[in-house]
């Protein structure tokens, strides 16, 4: 993802995407990304496809800013893993 302005709808279409196949869908996103609020509105989106969502866990992370700045190639932040069970219809 590098736009904020199309992750929310990339995220909704990839939900929608995993769901109609059945499968469960596993993510790991930063809690501050390019997704405001991710920890609440992640959950939030996959309840909307998935019946079971829970946050399996929570580990600090080193992300690298891919070149985005000189000043902070690198940087920490809370890594929320995802899981999302048993699609609905």
């Amino acid at each position: 993802f590098c736009h904020a302005s199309k992750v929310e709808d990339v995220f909704s279409d990839l939900i929608d995407r995993v769901s109609t196949l059945g499968s469960d869908f596993v993510v790991s996103y930063p809690e501050v990304g390019l997704l405001p609020n991710a920890k609440e509105m992640l959950p939030r989106m996959l309840r909307k496809r998935f019946r079971k969502v829970e946050i399996a866990h929570e580990l600090d992370a080193e992300h690298s800013s891919l070149g985005a700045s000189k000043r902070h190639e690198k940087y920490y932040a809370k890594e929320l893993v995802i899981i999302a069970r048993r699609a609905c219809g």
